[in-house]
């Protein structure tokens, strides 16, 4: 009997241990929850060195049947500076878009500050980690016109790293071509994932060709997305 327990416990064990090697990629939103997240991109342009820093609060307005959300998004405290002297900066407003169970955005912006949301949207290729569960050493491909607009196209691939402590890290490739820009905007990040939720805890990468203004001009740049703690 003691031996038959024993076992049980080893297979438990064993299978908990498997389970936690495996991401699953949907993202689990809980209607009401409310994040916190520390932005800062570095660029270097024609100007001379552009600092950008904002606090980005989201909140999960609406959770629907199919696990999909609509999320709340926030831009406050911004601050920007060129070549060490202030800058003009502005916060956003609350808008309103659909996500899918995947982390797609599905609908454009909706609130006061929709025509400005866009400048972040290269973050989007943070929160995806494919659509079937993945092993460490894994892959995905990105490769997508964007739901919420259609003219902007990603191509790419990410690659989970590996799963430790209840976090999941993750590299992420990518090209973003757009009708703002004359060749495409390229992508490389790590993330870092809650593995039970799915839910983003911090983004770090390098842009090569950022579109910046409306003159056509283009950046590189670094930036950071890092969850504050509550």
């Amino acid at each position: 009997m003691k031996t038959g327990i024993a076992i049980a416990l080893f297979l438990f064990a064993r299978a908990s241990a498997w389970g936690q090697a495996t991401f699953d990629p949907v993202h689990k939103y809980t209607a009401g929850s409310k994040s916190e997240y520390a932005f800062k991109l570095t660029a270097k342009t024609s100007l001379g060195d552009v600092v950008l820093t904002a606090d980005i609060a989201q909140a999960v307005a609406k959770v629907y049947e199919n696990g999909d959300a609509d999320i709340e998004t926030a831009v406050k405290n911004t601050a920007l500076t060129i070549d060490g002297s202030p800058g003009p900066a502005q916060d956003q407003p609350a808008t309103t878009i659909k996500m899918d169970r995947f982390g797609t955005p599905l609908t454009k912006p909706e609130g006061a500050a929709a025509g400005r949301s866009g400048r972040l949207n290269f973050l989007r290729y943070g929160l995806y980690y494919g659509e079937k569960a993945l092993a460490a050493g894994d892959t995905y491909t990105i490769d997508r016109k964007e739901k919420d607009d259609p003219s902007i196209q990603a191509k790419g691939t990410g690659k989970l790293l590996g799963i430790e402590g209840g976090k999941a890290r993750f590299q992420v490739s990518v090209d973003v071509t757009s009708p703002q820009s004359d060749k495409p905007m390229h992508m490389d990040a790590t993330a870092t994932v809650d593995s039970a939720t799915g839910m983003l805890i911090e983004l770090n990468g390098q842009l090569k060709d950022m579109p910046i203004g409306s003159s056509g001009g283009h950046a590189n740049a670094t930036f950071t997305f890092v969850k504050k703690p509550k």
